[in-house]
């Protein structure tokens, strides 16, 4: 049996009826997403975890870029310890209202999107 870095369970189940996990890549994904859509207060016993990227930062402008990515970074290094954050980068494109968002975290690159209210992934590489 492998040994994975990163494991994470879903809500769901497999042909064998045990929890469905996935690994690695697509673990290292859900817990970040995890992370970027919670809104903070929402977990009693960790209050300040979560950035809240839809309702936090819907209505922002690029002026606040670098403030959301402090936020994420700090989030992260004090939620996430255990993924090395290598890089974090924003882009913010007025004209379609669109913020971009690319983590590199242990050589693999995660690009995420948010637009009209919807945060999705739109490529790992």
């Amino acid at each position: 049996m492998k040994d994975y870095k990163y494991k994470e369970y879903l809500l769901d189940i497999n042909k064998y009826n045990r929890p469905t996990e996935v690994t690695d890549k697509d673990a290292v994904y859900i817990l970040i997403s995890r992370l970027m859509v919670l809104e903070p207060g929402s977990i009693q016993s960790r209050p300040k975890m979560g950035i809240g990227i839809v309702s936090q930062w819907r209505y922002s402008d690029a002026a606040e870029l670098s403030k959301l990515k402090t936020t994420i970074k700090q989030q992260m290094a004090t939620f996430l310890p255990e993924l090395s954050l290598v890089n974090v980068d924003l882009d913010y494109s007025a004209s379609t209202a669109q913020l971009n968002i690319s983590m590199q975290i242990d050589d693999v690159i995660y690009n995420f999107k948010v637009a009209d209210g919807v945060f999705s992934l739109s490529d790992i590489s």
